[in-house]
């Protein structure tokens, strides 16, 4: 059987068997293995970079909300929300690295309702003055 027929039978054309034959040919089994576990090695540096790079990214893209000091924290977590739909990033990685803590973000204010204290409050202040 000659190598063309025998690529036809497994599915891969003859130009990928010799691509193959150039790059794997006179390796041996330790070879492979250290050339897998580089490949390995190599994959998890890359997704290390990415995320470097997209955590460098963050702060360049968030500048123009946080140029003002003392932000209010609606400003801040609007900055937040900003940041994430531009670069579609998660909650935590954002508020990390732009420095906001996370339950900026959760936090809701509650608004009581203090008509009757005040009211009281002024009509005792008309009633004793100062």
């Amino acid at each position: 059987m000659d190598v063309i027929s025998a690529c036809r039978k497994v599915g891969v054309s003859d130009k990928t068997y010799y691509g193959w034959r150039k790059k794997f040919g006179g390796m041996g089994r330790s070879k492979l293995s250290e050339m897998k576990s580089l490949q390995k090695e190599n994959d998890r540096l890359k997704k290390i970079v990415g995320e470097l790079e997209l955590d460098k990214l963050v702060p360049k893209k968030s500048l123009d909300f946080l140029k003002a000091k003392g932000l209010t924290q609606e400003q801040q977590r609007q900055a937040v929300i900003h940041t994430r739909q531009k670069l579609n990033t998660s909650e935590r990685r954002t508020c990390r690295v732009m420095g906001v803590a996370l339950s900026t973000l959760k936090y809701e204010t509650v608004q009581h309702d203090d008509d009757a204290v005040r009211l009281a409050m002024i009509r005792l202040a008309k009633a004793y003055g100062r």
